[in-house]
């Protein structure tokens, strides 16, 4: 793994004024989210307001009927996909963001991610503990009809589309990344893979918008790796970042979640046990560029960045918060609320 000097932390103490978005072209508007939550039923709703401060819409939060949590949204059709136990739930958001239970879809195999696919045709989802992808036929109403059922390596953590419509999955214990074929009817057909570093644990996925590189989080070792996709999908490693300051003393962290803005020009990363996440600023070679950490809530598991790429919230699984943070013209992030949402939080979705 490549080595840096300790990593800066960004105080997240910064006076309103120096709270630059770096995205001024549209006006900033509220925004409805939607959080997971694992220790209990609910679907909360959140309104991320235009400062980015966060208001609880508890007239909103619905029942699922179970343990939720992985989360997909279909932005068109205004459906959300919530892994819920071993089920998967479809939920409606009407014109004003309220959801609503449209239907289940049983005994899948409890979740670990959730991706909608083929223009919104198809949700493919990774099965941790199945070692197993399936994919399922979401154009009609629930329960939706599973179409394959495909074996995979050890510990899928994610399936996530990338160019050419593939879909590619990071596998944490086995170590590897494969990529496959999507077609319109919805079957996987394995194309290629490669191997992470020896024990790094690949477990989250990323693309740079309109460009040709990829970026994946290693669960194990505190990092993040860039890579060049070929035209053919095939994915080549260019170079391993560490994640937290190389003067962190505790040896309990462990990455999680990887998310890059809607222009393409910074890339976070979630620390559990550092708590924090991890900035970087992405050249134009698709290079990474430490920016460095900011503090956040107990065990950062997943965050999501704004579709107008001003704000990113994280939830602290450890301590039931969120909080919000503001994109500065440099990449860096300032603190801006936190809210309290339950117990247990596992993802967030910004609409």
């Amino acid at each position: 793994m490549s080595s840096i000097d300790a990593t800066p932390t960004i105080d997240s103490s910064v006076a309103d004024a120096d709270l630059a978005s770096s995205t001024d072209a549209a006006p900033a508007r509220s925004r409805l989210m939607y959080v997971s939550t694992g220790a209990g039923n609910a679907l909360k709703v959140v309104e991320l307001q235009a400062d980015g401060s966060m208001l609880a819409k508890a007239e909103l939060d619905i029942d699922l009927g179970g343990r939720t949590g992985a989360m997909a949204f279909a932005r068109t059709s205004r459906r959300l996909f919530v892994g819920v136990g071993q089920d998967i739930v479809t939920v409606s958001l009407d014109q004003a963001g309220a959801p609503s239970l449209l239907g289940k879809t049983l005994n899948t195999g409890n979740p670990v991610y959730l991706e909608v696919a083929e223009n919104e045709s198809v949700l493919v989802s990774a099965y941790f503990g199945l070692d197993a992808l399936k994919s399922h036929d979401i154009t009609g109403m629930p329960p939706h009809a599973e179409l394959q059922s495909l074996g995979s390596a050890d510990e899928p953590h994610l399936a996530i589309t990338g160019p050419g419509s593939r879909i590619y999955v990071p596998h944490r214990t086995g170590n590897t990344t494969q990529w496959f074929s999507l077609s319109s009817a919805g079957q996987l057909a394995f194309q290629g893979e490669l191997l992470g570093e020896p024990g790094v644990g690949p477990r989250h996925m990323v693309f740079a918008p309109n460009s040709d590189y990829a970026y994946v989080i290693n669960e194990f070792a505190d990092s993040v790796s860039s890579h060049i996709v070929a035209a053919d999908g095939a994915l080549s490693r260019v170079e391993t970042l560490p994640t937290i300051p190389g003067d962190f003393e505790g040896d309990n962290n462990t990455c999680a979640d990887v998310h890059v803005t809607p222009d393409g020009k910074y890339l976070y990363g979630s620390n559990r046990g550092h708590d924090s996440l991890a900035m970087f600023s992405i050249g134009a070679a698709g290079q990474l560029t430490s920016l460095g950490t900011i503090p956040t809530e107990t065990t950062p598991r997943e965050f999501d960045v704004s579709p107008d790429g001003r704000f990113v919230v994280v939830a602290g699984q450890g301590n039931g918060f969120l909080q919000s943070y503001r994109v500065q013209n440099d990449g860096t992030l300032v603190s801006v609320d936190r809210i309290e949402v339950g117990s247990d939080p596992r993802w967030v979705v910004i609409d």
